[in-house]
């Protein structure tokens, strides 16, 4: 990653609207006017036409980017997906083999929509399913 192909990403996806990425902070817990980013979570592929996106989260290995932090996280892209973008439908995928990434996802209301069978071909040589979730806004229709 350079700081040219961070600019040609910025200006052909983020200033196109195609994604909403944001840096998740966390609050210091002494001194609660100081926040630390811990990750990067977005919404990419916005398709207003149809009004549906993908939801996305980078793992971390920062101990503070654990299930709390990630529930938040999904819940608040959710809410700007549907409250801010007008989205009807937020999918995301999962390697199959990450169980705790897709319960984390069916927590905040996503369901499995189909297993993607050995869908990514990895170093190894050795194919892995992909889980595609989804969740649906019923609301306003």
């Amino acid at each position: 990653i350079t700081y040219e192909s961070n600019k040609k990403f910025f200006k052909e996806f983020v200033e196109t609207g195609k994604y909403k990425q944001f840096i998740v902070e966390r609050v210091d817990e002494d001194f609660s006017v100081f926040a630390y980013p811990i990750a990067t979570v977005y919404l990419k592929d916005m398709d207003y036409g149809n009004r549906r996106c993908e939801l996305c989260i980078f793992t971390s290995n920062d101990d503070e980017w654990r299930s709390d932090s990630q529930s938040l996280a999904i819940k608040t892209l959710l809410e700007k997906a549907f409250s801010e973008y007008g989205m009807h439908k937020v999918y995301s995928y999962v390697f199959y083999r990450y169980s705790e990434e897709v319960e984390l996802l069916k927590k905040a209301g996503f369901t499995v929509e189909t297993i993607l069978k050995e869908e990514v071909l990895f170093e190894e040589g050795k194919y892995e399913d992909v889980v595609r979730l989804c969740i649906v806004n019923n609301i306003n229709q």
